[in-house]
C-alpha cells in the first residue's frame, strides 16, 4: 500500500490534458466512462477490434487507465505489441475514438520468437467477468477507508525474457492481471502541509490470480 499526497495541481493537469485533445468544453459534456464497469472496457476493446491488424500484430502488454488521479472515469488503453520481424510498437487508443501515434522508438525483444507468443485475443477478454474481478478487489479496501478509483488494469503476457527476474518457466504465455485501486482513509481525506490544503490517498496493486481470485501484490 503506497500514501499518495497531491495538491490541486493535479486538477489543473487534467483540465490542460482535456484541453490539448479538444475544447475545455468538452470536459463537461462528453460521455464518461467507469473504470469499474464493464461497459467502458467493452467500448475500447470493440474499437481495438476495428483498428488493430491482429493478424499482423499480436499484443503483449495492454494497460486501462483513468483520466485523473482518484477520477475512476477510463480514458485510455496503452497497448504494446509485437511484429514478425519481433519488433515492439506502442499505441494508444482513447475512450473518444482517437488513436495515437504508433510510437517510431520501436526496440526488438531479445530472444523474442514472434511465431511463439500467445498474445492477447481481443475476442476472449469478457468485460464482465473484468467488472468481478474489481469488484472483488474493492472488498480488499481496508477497514476505515473508501474506494475510490480503479486507477488501472493492466494485462501482460509472461514473455521468456523474463524468466531471468524469477518467473516460473511454466507461467511463460500465460496472461497476467492485476489492478491498481485507489482509496482514502475515513475522515483524513486531506491534510494542512505548508499551509496549503492538500489531497491524500492510499493506492494498492491486486493481482488476479489463475483461479480468478484476488490478492493483494506482495
Amino acid at each position: 500500500m503506497k500514501r499518495v499526497i497531491n495538491s490541486m495541481v493535479m486538477f489543473c493537469m487534467v483540465v490542460l490534458l482535456a484541453a490539448c485533445k479538444g475544447d475545455i468544453g468538452s470536459l463537461v459534456k462528453e460521455k464518461e466512462y467507469p473504470m469499474d464497469k464493464a461497459e467502458s472496457y467493452a467500448k475500447l476493446i470493440d474499437m481495438l477490434k476495428e483498428k488493430v491488424d491482429q493478424k499482423r500484430f499480436k499484443i503483449v502488454a495492454m494497460s486501462f487507465c483513468e483520466k485523473g488521479e482518484l477520477t475512476n472515469s477510463m480514458l485510455f488503453v496503452n497497448l504494446t505489441m509485437v511484429n514478425p520481424d519481433n519488433m515492439t510498437f506502442k499505441q494508444t487508443f482513447y475512450t473518444d475514438g482517437t488513436v495515437g501515434d504508433m510510437d517510431e522508438k520501436s526496440m526488438s525483444f531479445n530472444d523474442i520468437d514472434y511465431k511463439k507468443l500467445k498474445g492477447i485475443e481481443l475476442s476472449e477478454i469478457d468485460p464482465a467477468q473484468l467488472e468481478k474481478y474489481i469488484t472483488e478487489a474493492k472488498k480488499l479496501v481496508p477497514q476505515g477507508c473508501t474506494f475510490k478509483s480503479v486507477r488501472s488494469f493492466d494485462m501482460n503476457e509472461v514473455l521468456p525474457e523474463k524468466l531471468s527476474l524469477g518467473v516460473n518457466e511454466a507461467e511463460v504465455g500465460s496472461i497476467k492481471k492485476s489492478i491498481s485501486i485507489g482509496f482514502t482513509e475515513d475522515g483524513k481525506e486531506t491534510e494542512e502541509s505548508a499551509g496549503k490544503v492538500v489531497n491524500v490517498y492510499y493506492t494498492a496493486d491486486v493481482n488476479v490470480n489463475p483461479d480468478g481470485t484476488v490478492s493483494l501484490d506482495d
